[in-house]
């Protein structure tokens, strides 16, 4: 039996480090902290029993509505394509970049590859995932929080690999992100090989809300 959803004070005492709210949103973003933006996110979702089950191994962070454009213009040297000459390149003009805003809500983050994940099965991958009550985030909701949690701590997450992300390009290629090294946190568009993850790709994860149904991509085996 789980107890009742916390309060941001309760949450971030629980998350510790990995806890980055509205008050640190507004100030990475040179908000005022009653921004309409950032109204609604007085309480949060999850349950006391989930935060400390993910304390160390999640980020909790309030989505702001932003792109991945916005974002890189926010932090322009966090985003980058492999290609350094291209700080913002050709994905720039796939919907999931210029179009698609993150939600106005909590986000519960793992903060490496879902365990297994990388270089194995993807459909394997995504049902392990699933059954842990964990779905696959969106292009920037991922670089979202990876960013946003290096500014906060300076560390860098995902330094050493990819994460596959839910959104296929226009080209039908699927993103991928990570290497996230001094020049900054790549995106990357591969073709998966049948059922099969390259050796420097788990996919990323992140925790479903409550009595959220299921989330596949659309070209998943």
């Amino acid at each position: 039996m789980g107890t009742l959803a916390l309060d941001q004070f309760s949450a971030r005492y629980v998350m510790g480090r990995n806890f980055i709210g509205p008050e640190e949103v507004a100030r990475f973003l040179g908000l005022s902290q009653f921004d309409e933006r950032l109204k609604g996110l007085e309480r949060i979702p999850y349950e006391e029993e989930v935060l400390r089950m993910c304390r160390e191994t999640h980020i909790l962070v309030a989505g702001f509505p932003l792109t991945i454009l916005d974002i890189c213009k926010f932090f322009p040297r966090c985003v980058i394509l492999p290609s350094p000459e291209k700080r913002i390149g050709h994905w720039s003009n796939d919907r999931f970049a210029r179009k698609d805003k993150l939600a106005r809500r909590w986000y519960l983050m793992r903060k490496e590859v879902f365990n297994g994940s990388l270089g194995g099965s993807l459909r394997a991958a995504l049902e392990a995932s699933q059954n842990e009550g964990e779905e696959l985030p969106r292009p920037g909701e991922f670089i979202y929080a990876v960013v946003l949690y290096y500014a906060l701590t300076g560390e860098r997450l995902f330094e050493n690999v990819y994460a596959f992300c839910q959104d296929p390009a226009n080209n039908g290629l699927h993103v991928r992100i990570g290497m996230f090294g001094s020049g900054g946190l790549c995106l990357d568009q591969f073709y998966y090989y049948r059922d099969g993850l390259f050796q420097d790709t788990g996919i990323a994860s992140s925790r479903k809300l409550p009595g959220k149904g299921d989330v596949w991509p659309g070209s998943a085996p």
